[in-house]
């Protein structure tokens, strides 16, 4: 099998710079404010002859409405589908009440979570992760997406807890929007329509644009001028 990781926590952690990295790409975009990412983005990674598949998603902000809102339940939606979430969180922040949330949150799913204590770079790892045991995950990792500090060792021994994949049995695609709003949240490990398996023979979607501006700059022109 080829195991499904996805990327769970608030906003402006660090996830799509641990994507791109995990990914060996740059499908996500990175910079210094949160919610950036909205939709779940999907990319494949290699340890070796290890293979596993990542979903980057828009964060838990703890807003139940609006675009927040539809980020949150996208980013539990991917981890419901996850063989495994990876629980990232700020090790500069520190620790904070919106973490033990989606500590909460998650727990209940009764999924895999390795909790993944981010931005640590020149901080020994018991030093960085000793605030976390608190939330009471069995698998903590002091890792720096940026730098790689601590990443590839996390990785493997995240995917020591899988078989290893056929290797005859190639993922489709690197990089894909996931447009299951409405997927059931059925555990890839229970049936032949897992997440994984969708992501490796689902066809790519349609690309989606939209024209916005103000008022009167011609917007309905220009759409009127593409679609002919």
């Amino acid at each position: 099998m080829v195991p499904v990781l996805a990327l769970i926590g608030q906003p402006n952690v660090g996830k799509s710079t641990l994507f791109n990295r995990l990914t060996r790409s740059k499908n996500a975009l990175v910079a210094d404010r949160p919610g950036l990412t909205r939709d779940r983005i999907v990319g494949e990674g290699k340890i070796g002859e290890r293979k596993y598949l990542v979903v980057d998603t828009g964060g838990l902000s703890g807003e139940q409405t609006g675009i927040d809102g539809l980020m949150g339940e996208q980013s539990l939606l991917a981890a419901r589908q996850a063989d495994a979430v990876l629980f990232l969180v700020d090790g500069r922040a520190g620790l904070d009440a919106r973490d033990e949330e989606i500590a909460t949150q998650l727990r209940r799913l009764g999924i895999q979570v390795n909790l993944l204590v981010n931005k640590t770079e020149g901080v020994p790892a018991e030093e960085a992760l000793a605030p976390y045991h608190e939330l009471g995950f069995k698998q903590l990792f002091a890792v720096s997406g940026i730098r790689g500090n601590g990443v590839e060792k996390c990785i493997n021994q995240i995917l020591d807890g899988f078989p290893l994949a056929d290797p005859l049995q190639e993922p489709s695609r690197s990089s894909v929007e996931d447009e299951a709003d409405s997927a059931e949240s059925t555990s890839p490990t229970e049936t032949d329509g897992s997440l994984a398996t969708e992501l490796r023979s689902a066809p790519p979607p349609d690309p989606r644009v939209a024209i916005i501006g103000r008022p009167n700059v011609g917007k309905s022109t220009l759409t009127n001028a593409l679609l002919g």
